[in-house]
């Protein structure tokens, strides 16, 4: 009996080990074929996806490439210069002409301007996503209106000036738009020899790309040979990485390829400066006009407010002694002092106790008038009160401490 049962065990415990090596290669395989169609899924998945952007379907690849490059630059990037925490457009890598431009162009844009007896156009190009765009002080110097003009033809409307150096030719405006690209300045000097393009309107042909080399650092800005013509007056010069070495400013005529841009450095440093939206140069000088001319009407119409009649009294006196509150209220937001005095030394407020006007006591005092001034009698506002009664005025004139 002790061998049939050492068998039977025998027995039992090699199909308990088989059922065991069964059950772990079942599982290994599971752990496997899972495995297997996970990564189909994710294969799969990968090659379906696509992201969406304004000028169509992207591929993963190129999302991929593009969201690597906004991190590398983000690690060359200072911010925005209005606090975002979005970095500009910039690429760790030289670029291609056409790779630059296909960037680039989209922060870029024409910049029409108005004005009386004026119509022009310059070049522009965003620095912040909130909307600041830099161009050249004279392309906005005599204008009173102004808009910006895409690619596509669409436009958005220029709402003034955040800041500007007329010595630097150079005009910060603020426009209404948030771009979704916009350019990153580079306050480093270029050395001779560097690869430049410049991108701007020529003659008004919206979003034009020339190339050329840094030729000179001069007093008066970068020179360059990347032609520039009226109309790019305002554009970005920039490296193969992209970033904005200056802002196209002038050519010389009569020369070849001598062409110049404003360094970057002094866009940068007038960015410190950025201040709540003025009016563009021409509208300006309008409501200064406005203004002086305000002023001048002001100063005859108090001119007139403070004239003397015969007897001493001036619009003022003869508005309190008749009860005319509108009028004293008029004359003395127009100026008029409220202690003027006839020739008799009297005042608006003597004469509005004299003839019971409390109403006219209380607007005078309110605008500072002296409720104890004297009369060459030594009268004061409350011994005319009360000399004739009026008790109105009596309480107005000692509720604000007036003394007989």
């Amino acid at each position: 009996m002790d061998i049939l049962d050492q068998i039977a065990q025998a027995r039992r415990d090699a199909a308990d080990y088989r059922s065991s090596r069964l059950h772990s290669l079942i599982r290994r395989k599971s752990r496997r074929l899972i495995r297997r169609l996970f990564l189909i899924l994710v294969v799969i998945s990968l090659g379906a996806a696509a992201f969406y952007y304004k000028d169509g379907v992207v591929p993963i690849f190129w999302r991929v490439h593009a969201e690597v490059s906004r991190k590398i630059a983000a690690t060359h990037w200072t911010g925005s210069p209005t606090g975002s925490d979005r970095p500009s457009f910039f690429s760790a890598d030289e670029m291609t002409p056409t790779e630059l431009f296909a960037r680039a162009s989209p922060a870029v844009v024409t910049v029409h301007v108005s004005g009386p007896d004026i119509e022009a156009w310059g070049s522009g190009f965003f620095v912040s996503d909130d909307g600041l765009l830099v161009t050249n002080y004279h392309v906005i110097a005599d204008t009173d209106a102004a808009a910006v003009v895409f690619a596509d033809g669409t436009r958005a409307n220029v709402l003034g000036i955040a800041a500007a150096s007329e010595k630097w030719d150079i005009a910060i405006l603020r426009v209404e738009y948030r771009p979704n690209v916009f350019l990153k300045l580079k306050r480093e000097e270029p050395a001779v020899g560097t690869r430049v393009f410049a991108i701007g309107s020529p003659q008004k042909l919206a979003n034009s790309l020339s190339e050329g080399l840094v030729s000179g650092i001069r007093d008066d800005g970068i020179q360059v040979t990347a032609p520039i013509s009226h109309g790019s007056s305002g554009g970005p010069l920039l490296d193969a990485h992209g970033e904005v070495l200056g802002v196209t400013t002038f050519y010389i005529n009569g020369g070849e390829n001598l062409n110049f841009a404003v360094p970057s450095a002094r866009v940068i440093d007038l960015m410190a400066s950025i201040a709540p939206t003025r009016p563009l140069p021409a509208a300006a000088a309008r409501v200064e006009a406005q203004r002086q001319a305000d002023v001048v009407q002001h100063l005859r119409e108090l001119a007139a407010a403070s004239a003397k009649d015969k007897y001493g009294f001036t619009p003022l006196h003869i508005a309190a002694r008749a009860g005319d509150i509108a009028k004293v209220q008029y004359l003395l937001d127009l100026g008029v002092d409220p202690d003027a005095r006839s020739d008799l030394q009297q005042t608006a407020l003597h004469l509005a106790a004299w003839h019971g006007q409390a109403e006219i006591a209380r607007l005078l005092i309110a605008h500072g008038a002296d409720v104890n001034a004297r009369m060459q009698d030594g009268r004061t506002p409350l011994n005319f009160a009360q000399s004739y009664g009026n008790a109105d005025v009596i309480s107005v004139l000692e509720g604000n401490g007036g003394r007989d």
